[in-house]
């Protein structure tokens, strides 16, 4: 897997760890009632939980099960990173007061202190009517060179939350360009979370769907046009996965109780 531009949040994280500082709660304007939805940041996430916890799959009887479960864990550690940012602070916000501007968006402040450092974050949102628009900035000034305001991302929320985007920049690189972009779509009994990298790997994608019947992790390598996934099935224990570098590049799967098995159609 080459999805490299994510590596880029890992270098920002000090707007990260502002989020374990305190929030500043700007004053209640009036009509406070008016800000927009926020997305619940439980959206943002994969949800791998049925590859934590398992011990059994050491051995080569459980080999196919093993390879998944590995890869799984790297992906979780990578988008984690790369979605601290978006779920951070739409998770603080919740709990904080935002101030009503005079363009009649919502102002979000959280601000992390620690000796000479100081990082704020502000995370403005303004209803749109059928949806809200959201930008994130971070100011960093004892950094070198400074960061002043720089937009981090930046997108657009409908339906409550539960469908959006959010466009990611760099303000270290020239022009600031858009790194990668975030979509997700989330119903009570499906969800659909998607990342796209628009800079060192341009047109690659990672994706995570899920229903009531099976969860997947989808994967998109745009310049060697190849394409795998893993696959699960939390109601009986069943998956499967097919990736290029592993079992000749033929889907491996697994049965009910991980244990590797012939791979049937409905596989």
């Amino acid at each position: 897997m080459r999805f490299r531009w994510i590596k880029k949040a890992a270098a920002l994280l000090i707007g990260a760890l502002l989020f374990a500082g305190c929030a500043e709660e700007a004053p209640t304007a009036p009509g406070t009632g008016g800000a927009p939805d926020l997305p619940d940041a439980a959206w943002l996430a994969f949800d791998t939980g049925f590859f934590e916890g398992e011990e059994k799959a050491l051995d080569g009887s459980h080999a196919h099960f093993l390879n998944a479960a590995i890869r799984v864990a790297a992906l979780s550690a990578i988008t984690e990173i790369a979605l601290a940012p978006p779920v951070a602070a739409f998770a603080l916000a919740v709990h904080t007061v935002p101030s009503r501007q005079p363009d009649d968006s919502y102002l979000w402040v959280y601000t992390y202190v620690m000796g000479e450092e100081e990082v704020q974050v502000r995370l403005r949102g303004k209803d749109t009517g059928n949806g809200a628009e959201w930008a994130l900035r971070v100011t960093a000034l004892h950094l070198d060179p400074p960061v002043a305001d720089e937009l981090w991302f930046e997108g657009e929320t409908r339906r409550g939350g539960r469908e959006g985007v959010l466009r990611f920049y760099d303000w270290n690189l020239p022009g600031k360009p858009k790194t990668g972009t975030l979509e997700w779509e989330n119903e009570r009994t499906y969800e659909d979370l998607r990342f796209t990298d628009h800079e060192e790997n341009p047109g690659d994608v990672l994706r995570f769907l899920a229903d009531a019947a099976e969860s997947r992790i989808d994967y998109h390598d745009d310049s060697e046009d190849a394409d795998w996934f893993i696959l699960w099935r939390e109601t009986d224990g069943t998956g499967s996965l097919k990736v290029e570098e592993y079992n000749g590049g033929e889907k491996a799967c697994w049965d009910e109780d991980q244990e590797d098995c012939a791979c049937a159609l409905a596989q």
